[in-house]
């Protein structure tokens, strides 16, 4: 890979300080976003012209001691942080005085030519606009989900269970009716004023991109770049699509949370003739169930005793095993029922050659391409999701992966992006929106 900056890099001043935020550490807090925030931190550091640190928001008893930073594991590019607690419906902070210290100090320590955000849950979105913004210093923020646009967990299904396919603040307080639609309409106002102190934002998939366009960013700034894989995640060849004792092994890969369609899946199972659920052999690779993080967890456990034979319930692994788990199956199913960004299950699942059966929407849809990456069934629907596990055990869907794979992340095109948006004027912080708020939010 060439290392190398782009032409329109800044003047040999040293290495490029680029601070990684994100609202999780990998280890700490299980996630796709902290995993890809990770990645990149990882990626960053294998180029001799960046030099970068990674912070991570953690709960106050994970420092050990009373001040708001510590060193991960000792580590000096590792830094632990755990900001003031935010306001969950306005996405700002509760203690905006105090998250601006944090980030004065964090500022002065590092004193970074790219601060990049993954996230702003967790810290609140006025970090966009508290951030000490030196001259010189430029802003990027990673969207991971849609936390801005719906106040219903950022998935954009309603709270009818409807996907909801463009946000308005009629048919938000429809969703939350103690909430009206002129709150709704506030707090978009608020978010698109600290937004307007980003110079440039990241969406993993073009989807995602087009929804926050449509909700009100500014074209321009807003890149479609994939996220990053874990270094160590190379390419493999792909799998045979049948397991050499005949048996169908598919593999489910995520946390357990309504959202992800765990319930969808193993309804399918439940619903395959008797003579076609000999074949398959379904493991769940992830799903805590001991620790009941989700709500549907007695459900999801009342089934998998019910399907005994049928499914395995693997349980929590870690992240750099994930490969070999993917490639000792045959398949890897992708159930969700909200649209998703770019599932960093889907781009492991390529990376280790094993093909993708995921529902028929949002980044799931555009990075699967069907009979290349793997096959989409209709999102929510456990028959139709049944027939294609049914037609790839009697051997009616077969995928031949192509080598190529487009998508895939390149830090070459992150790291171009950065010296762009130095190179270019900063964010002049102007209100993107209409009605001008206080600062605070005090207005909602």
């Amino acid at each position: 890979m060439n290392q190398g900056h782009p032409a329109n890099a800044r003047p040999a001043q040293g290495p490029l300080r680029v601070a990684i935020v994100s609202h999780g550490h990998p280890e700490l807090s299980r996630g796709g976003a902290e995993n890809a925030s990770y990645a990149q931190f990882l990626a960053l550091k294998q180029r001799p012209d960046i030099d970068p640190v990674y912070v991570a928001r953690c709960a106050p008893e994970a420092l050990g001691h009373t001040g708001p930073f510590a060193a991960f594991r000792g580590r000096s590019d590792e830094i632990l942080w755990s900001p003031p607690e935010t306001d969950r419906f306005r996405l700002i902070s509760s203690a905006p005085d105090v998250l601006q210290r944090q980030l004065v100090d964090l500022d002065a320590h590092i004193t970074p030519d790219i601060v990049h955000l993954h996230h702003v849950a967790g810290f609140g979105a006025d970090m966009c606009r508290l951030l000490p913004h030196r001259p010189g210093a430029r802003t990027v923020l990673t969207l991971h989900e849609y936390l801005s646009i719906c106040q219903n967990w950022g998935v954009m299904v309603k709270t009818s269970g409807q996907l909801c396919h463009q946000s308005s603040f009629s048919e938000c307080s429809a969703c939350f009716p103690a909430v009206s639609a002129g709150k709704f309409f506030l707090r978009k106002e608020l978010l698109l004023q600290n937004f307007a102190h980003v110079d440039a934002f990241v969406a993993p998939s073009e989807f995602l991109r087009q929804r926050y366009v449509a909700w009100g960013l500014e074209a321009d700034r807003v890149r479609t770049i994939e996220n990053p894989l874990n270094v160590g995640a190379a390419h493999r060849p792909p799998v045979a699509t049948a397991s050499q004792d005949g048996t169908l092994r598919l593999g489910y890969f995520g946390q357990l949370t309504p959202f992800k369609g765990v319930d969808i899946l193993l309804a399918a199972m439940s619903l395959l003739a008797p003579d076609i659920v000999r074949r398959v052999k379904l493991v769940l690779f992830g799903l805590d169930l001991p620790a009941r993080t989700s709500s549907n967890a007695e459900q999801i456990g009342e089934w998998i005793e019910r399907l005994r034979g049928s499914v395995i319930n693997y349980g929590p692994y870690r992240n750099e095993d994930v490969t070999g788990l993917m490639r000792s199956v045959d398949w890897i199913v992708v159930p969700s029922i909200w649209w998703e960004n770019s599932p960093v299950v889907i781009q492991e699942a390529k990376a280790a050659g094993v093909p993708i059966l995921c529902s028929n929407i949002g980044g799931m849809r555009e990075k699967v391409r069907p009979g290349v990456d793997g096959e989409h069934f209709s999102v929510g629907n456990p028959v139709d999701l049944a027939d294609r596990i049914a037609d790839i055990a009697l051997g009616r869907l077969v995928v031949k992966p192509m080598a190529d794979r487009p998508g895939t992340f390149s830090i070459d095109e992150l790291v171009g992006c950065y010296y762009e948006i130095l190179a270019s004027p900063r964010s002049n912080g102007s209100t993107a929106g209409t009605q001008a708020l206080g600062a605070d939010g005090s207005d909602l």
